[in-house]
């Protein structure tokens, strides 16, 4: 097919000063500068970018509103458009108001997701719950009518919310102590440490995991898995364990 499309060029260019044509096979995507001109060259012409027509052979310049274009290049315009689209409708959207405020400076945003390295799936999704509002405590538990109250149940005079039970709640008031005995800060600062830093994610987690409240959602969450990892990283000298937590696994936890 090459040959009978090199023959049939010659053909058409055998009056043509200078003229001089060379098929060979390279292998694509490896940098070839020739491949790589020819391949923006098909692109701009599929998203209109170019009317360089001009330069074309004779033959294909007549024929230009019928050249075909490639699937791949067509496919790849028609998703751009749609992301854009997609944004764009999106960022009108007036939950994305609230999206913005609920996860700007926290470890769920683009720009920190480094923080939850080594997070995995039952962790992640008990972190995103908190955050969001959507863990099974009495607020939220009401809320979608699935208990008759949101008052908790140990103080009898505030509503169960996250934020209660990671900072107020007397029911966990020492697990509470341990997990904010490494931060810095007042409540408010403290509870971005706790979404946004990956020490601050440790100590959540462990928290919970003492508390044993979300435990029948949420199984074991405890940070070993996080230690572990900042304790192989600091030894290989690649990193730094930026929290100091107890190895002893045997202290009394508060039900």
């Amino acid at each position: 097919m090459a040959h009978k499309a090199l023959r049939a060029i010659t053909r058409k260019e055998q009056g043509s000063a200078n003229f001089e044509i060379k098929i060979a096979w390279i292998t694509a995507h490896l940098g070839a500068e020739g491949n790589e001109l020819v391949d923006k060259a098909a692109k701009e012409v599929v998203e209109r970018m170019s009317d360089s027509f001009d330069l074309l052979p004779l033959y294909l310049a007549k024929c230009r509103s019928s050249l075909p274009a490639r699937l791949s290049a067509l496919k790849q315009v028609h998703n751009t458009k749609l992301r854009w689209m997609w944004r764009k409708k999106w960022k009108a959207s007036p939950r994305y108001v609230q999206y913005a405020k609920t996860f700007k400076d926290s470890c769920f945003h683009k720009e920190s997701r480094g923080v939850t390295r080594g997070v995995i799936r039952n962790q992640l999704s008990l972190l995103i719950q908190l955050h969001t509002g959507h863990a099974p405590l009495n607020r939220h538990l009401h809320h979608i009518g699935k208990f008759k109250t949101e008052i908790c149940n140990s103080c009898k005079d505030r509503i169960k919310s996250m934020e209660h039970y990671l900072l107020e709640c007397r029911a966990y008031k020492d697990d509470r102590h341990k997990m904010v005995s490494g931060l810095e800060g007042d409540d408010k600062a403290c509870m971005r440490t706790l979404f946004s830093k990956h020490n601050g994610i440790k100590a959540l987690l462990q928290c919970v995991e003492d508390t044993k409240r979300l435990q029948k959602t949420f199984s074991d969450v405890s940070p070993h898995n996080l230690i572990k990892m900042d304790d192989e990283l600091e030894n290989a000298g690649t990193g730094k364990c930026d929290y100091n937590w107890p190895q002893d696994g045997n202290e009394e936890q508060v039900g």
